[in-house]
């Protein structure tokens, strides 16, 4: 019975008051339009990279899920590197256009990593996206030759720690083991390879990467969409003059 009063007493005044409604309606969109006027709005868009595996690779074969994480934790590192950023940043910055490193953010989307560039100019986050995809590429490129060069120079150290054995017997075995200085080769090859392995920043031979689509220009912004600011302006504006409606007939009874 109670809820029913309560029903009741709230249509009446909601008809009784509604311009109050209306008023503080029309005073939200008002308010939210001047303020999309004075904010510039924010456009964007991304451009991606593809990644995968060589699952045919005698190094990819019976891989674990976490060193999988790990190499894809490690190639994103490649892709966002701030040295990447900066020379994107002074690339495509000029006049108006002031991209900060807050402009740039990697989104990861099945088998792609997204390169997502927001900027008060459409055009301006397009080029980034872009030559931000390009040097990425290049860049995983040349780690991955690292890391490439560090797996052939494994598979050498261990092939001369097993001429090492006693019970390895074979033509190559018989003449490195006549070599007085087979030990510091073995060393120095290590030292390579370790070198070769910082090199590659976490990048196997395993590692596969080749763009994916590039960035299109975009037509809507995404932050100071001027239609939807005004819609929610509206929209608190109608629950704040109802919420004024309910604190004045509270004072009235």
């Amino acid at each position: 019975m109670n809820s029913d009063i309560d029903l009741m007493d709230i249509r009446k005044r909601i008809i009784k008051y509604w311009w109050i409604i209306i008023i503080t309606g029309l005073v939200g969109a008002a308010f939210s339009l001047v303020v999309s006027v004075f904010n510039v709005p924010i456009y964007e868009t991304h451009a991606s990279i593809k990644f995968g595996y060589d699952f045919d690779g005698i190094t990819a074969r019976n891989i674990s899920q976490s060193r999988l994480d790990y190499m894809e934790s490690k190639s994103s590192l490649v892709i966002i590197d701030s040295s990447i950023i900066n020379q994107v940043i002074q690339s495509v910055n000029s006049g108006s256009i002031d991209l900060t490193s807050e402009s740039f953010s990697l989104q990861r989307r099945v088998s792609l990593w997204d390169l997502v560039v927001r900027s008060r100019n459409p055009q301006a986050a397009a080029d980034a996206a872009n030559l931000w995809q390009n040097l990425a590429i290049q860049h995983l490129d040349q780690v991955r030759s690292h890391g490439i060069e560090a797996y052939a120079l494994s598979l050498e150290v261990d092939a001369l720690n097993n001429c090492t054995k006693l019970n390895t017997q074979n033509d190559l075995c018989s003449s490195i083991r006549n070599l007085p200085d087979l030990s510091e080769k073995i060393s120095d090859l290590t030292n390579q390879m370790d070198l070769e392995t910082k090199s590659s920043l976490g990048i196997t031979i395993a590692n596969l990467f080749e763009p994916g689509d590039k960035a299109q220009i975009p037509s809507t912004p995404t932050i100071n969409n001027r239609n939807l600011m005004v819609f929610t302006g509206t929209l608190i504006g109608l629950l704040l003059g109802y919420l004024i409606l309910n604190l004045r007939w509270l004072k009235i009874s």
